[in-house]
């Protein structure tokens, strides 16, 4: 369903388009979009993207866009997050981009944080805020940036801190400027997992990115989460380390220490995962995950060899034991 009376809304500030794709939602969306309505900064308008649902979501869908015009229903077959994503990116009228998650929910002041940061520095095309994780009903897990003192690589200052560790960003708490994210190419179709994290490099290599260090974004956890299904994940993050090696293969700096970096990151990830897998006790999960494992081993040790002989005091070395066990022998050279 699309609204033909559609038109930029009136307020202060500069609009901001948030986006959210539904796939079979019903369960938490009248509480995801909710917390659209009621934020503090009210220059918005929340697309919907209606990604091929088959439950009751069609219909609150519909319900919300009756009552508030500056609520827009796009349709489309069912095709995954990121091409949802970009669809609305693609009809979004706002400066700024935001991508809210159908069971997450954001809080009160979740926009105006980031706005006010745009507003006071022009450099950024990426903000974001920290993340409170709670569990399927509602209640508080943790602080996703504070769960480790301090957060690493947050905001990132090089490649190497986006693709060497998780840089603790998810795509509920940033803030883009559409056109960067146009000019990037958007989200990676192909990734359903870590799609994410290969959008922040491409922007990282053209922008700077900042961060507010206040909880805007509340992040459910639950078995239906896209992380939990741990043969897409492992699949996923095996398309995303390859990806991100072609990206930087060009790179001026791109060595032997990228090539590492980004294997030691997925291992990282991986680790994290099993743990999860174990917790379910998903035995299915954590089969994937060990033979997704093996493949990153192996890679990791293979690098770890060519960086030993890639060190400069390796040729030396060489050298002295070749010219004593000349000596040893008797040879002179």
């Amino acid at each position: 369903m699309k609204d033909k009376r559609r038109r930029k809304p009136r307020g202060s500030g500069h609009l901001v388009s948030i986006i959210m794709p539904v796939y079979n939602g019903e369960n938490f969306l009248d509480i995801a979009i909710s917390s659209v309505v009621n934020q503090s900064y009210k220059n918005w308008e929340l697309i919907l993207v209606n990604d091929g649902s088959t439950d009751k979501s069609p219909e609150i869908l519909s319900k919300w866009a009756c009552a508030n015009k500056r609520i827009v229903v796009e349709s489309q077959a069912n095709a995954g997050q990121s091409v949802a994503r970009n669809r609305g990116a693609e009809v979004a009228q706002g400066k700024f981009l935001t991508f809210l998650d159908q069971d997450d929910y954001y809080h009160k002041d979740a926009l105006r944080y980031l706005v006010e940061l745009f507003d006071e520095n022009d450099e950024i095309g990426m903000a974001y805020n920290d993340v409170e994780v709670i569990d399927e009903e509602g209640g508080r897990l943790y602080n996703h940036g504070g769960f480790f003192l301090p957060p690493p690589n947050s905001p990132p200052k090089s490649l190497v801190d986006c693709i060497s560790a998780d840089l603790l960003i998810l795509p509920g708490s940033v803030m883009i400027r559409r056109d960067l994210f146009l000019a990037v190419g958007g989200y990676d179709r192909d990734l359903i997992g870590y799609e994410d994290d290969h959008l922040f490099v491409r922007l990282f290599r053209i922008t700077k990115f900042a961060r507010t260090y206040k909880a805007g974004l509340f992040y459910r956890m639950h078995s239906n989460n896209t992380s939990g299904n741990f043969d897409r994940m492992c699949r996923s993050r095996e398309l995303f380390h390859g990806k991100i090696r072609a990206l930087l293969k060009d790179n001026l700096k791109f060595n032997i220490n990228f090539s590492y970096a980004i294997t030691r990151r997925c291992l990282i990830c991986l680790l994290a995962e099993s743990r999860t897998a174990r917790i379910m006790k998903d035995k299915k999960g954590i089969r994937d995950i060990y033979r997704s494992g093996k493949t990153y081993d192996w890679m990791t040790t293979k690098l770890r060899m060519a960086s030993w002989a890639l060190h400069p005091w390796i040729p030396y070395t060489l050298i002295r034991i070749v010219y004593r066990l000349a000596r040893i022998f008797g040879i002179n050279i």
